[in-house]
């Protein structure tokens, strides 16, 4: 096997089925995933998105989600090479049939089930919770200035750990800073400060002194970006982070 992936997700999916030997390259992006992609990718070789810098690495399969644009897949299938696609996931069902569906495109089933398993011990835990005696919600904050509501992947994750969203529209938004002076929630997630390529500005809402006065005094916790950008079974890794702050500190 000489197989490719072409960006973040593919990256992340490929390291953590197949074993190192059976890959040929992997993409740029993979630097910008250190707790996970990077030290299974030492070693490796690193490609572009660029059609003729793939075909030059004489790939027997191709892995991507987003890298190369929407052109990407039919160049590579005019030259004869296939192509597999991850499948979008935001829900935690959706996530246990892409890795089923990507340990079957690699020929990687029992990794697969592994990874699965790895992501159900998580859900185990989660519901083993007991039920909170007051309804908890959590607010999701990053460094973009935007927050979302209960319909994205974090925000079932954390209904899945037993908090409510505090942002209980669907979709994108600010962060309501005026009715976070007034109303504080139960906990505030953190994702992607982790990552310098999501540092926020100094004009972000979410640096603002009302803001972080605010909150002061509200328990914090920080998710790896890593775990929860491209719906895999890393997100149990999440899970099991929101588990614990909802055991340790507000329960």
């Amino acid at each position: 096997d000489r197989i490719v992936s072409l960006d973040y997700c593919a990256d992340q999916m490929l390291l953590g089925l197949v074993e190192k030997s059976r890959i040929a390259a992997v993409s740029q992006e993979v630097a910008s995933d250190p707790l996970f992609s990077e030290p299974l990718a030492r070693g490796l070789p690193r490609v572009r998105p660029d059609i003729e810098r793939v075909l030059a690495l004489r790939p027997t399969l191709v892995v991507r989600s987003y890298g190369g644009g929407p052109r990407m897949e039919p160049a590579l299938r005019r030259a004869g090479i296939p192509v597999f696609t991850l499948p979008y996931a935001d829900d935690l069902a959706a996530i246990r049939r892409s890795i089923t569906a990507s340990g079957k495109a690699l020929d990687a089933p029992m990794n697969a089930s592994r990874r699965i398993a790895e992501l159900d011990r998580a859900i185990a835990s989660a519901a083993a919770l007991p039920r909170p005696p007051r309804a908890l919600t959590a607010l999701y904050v990053t460094p973009g200035d935007v927050t979302t509501g209960p319909d994205s992947l974090v925000g079932r994750l954390m209904a899945t750990a037993g908090f409510v969203s505090y942002e209980p529209r669907t979709g994108w938004h600010r962060l309501p800073v005026e009715k976070l002076v007034g109303e504080q929630p139960s906990l505030v997630v953190r994702g992607f400060f982790d990552s310098p390529a999501h540092r926020q500005d100094n004009w972000s809402s979410s640096a603002h002194h009302v803001l972080v006065d605010a909150l002061a005094e509200t328990p914090k916790i920080d998710i790896a970006g890593s775990d929860i950008a491209c719906g895999n079974w890393l997100a149990g890794r999440a899970l099991d982070r929101l588990v614990t702050v909802r055991t340790r500190q507000v329960s």
